[in-house]
């Protein structure tokens, strides 16, 4: 009834909000709030809460915050929770698991077996998103 991101209209949306009887947001929900400026405090909870003991630097606060600034704070929460995993709290920008690279190759999910890429790229995870898999780019 609420759309894929809440079970309440408090949380996310009214369903048949919409002309058309789409879902649309509420003016006073807090999906559609605008994001934060995070400080390192707020963004080291979330190392905390993973179980990480490292500490993240001021250089990562500031470039979420360059890359948050247009999102709802909604998105910014999941942007970084997301990295956060991903990067064991920004520790890492390349994907650890090296002798699988030859496992995230395949790009073509929709055939059967490894669709090899013609380029002769490895695709494994880079970056605080450590996006996998050549069908992923």
């Amino acid at each position: 009834e609420f759309g894929w991101c809440g079970t309440t209209p408090e949380h996310c949306a009214v369903s048949g909000g919409g002309s058309d009887g789409s879902t649309q947001a509420p003016s006073n929900s807090t999906v559609a709030s605008p994001a934060i400026t995070l400080t390192a405090e707020q963004i080291q909870v979330g190392i905390n809460a993973k179980g990480d003991s490292v500490s993240v630097s001021q250089e990562i606060v500031d470039a979420i915050n360059e890359v948050t600034m247009h999102y709802s704070l909604y998105q910014q929460l999941a942007f970084v929770t997301h990295t956060i995993w991903e990067s064991g709290s920004y520790q890492f920008r390349e994907e650890l698991d090296t002798a699988n690279y030859r496992n995230y190759q395949d790009c073509d999910w929709s055939q059967e077996g490894v669709q090899l890429p013609t380029n002769g790229k490895l695709y494994y995870g880079r970056g605080y998103l450590q996006l996998s898999w050549c069908a992923n780019y």
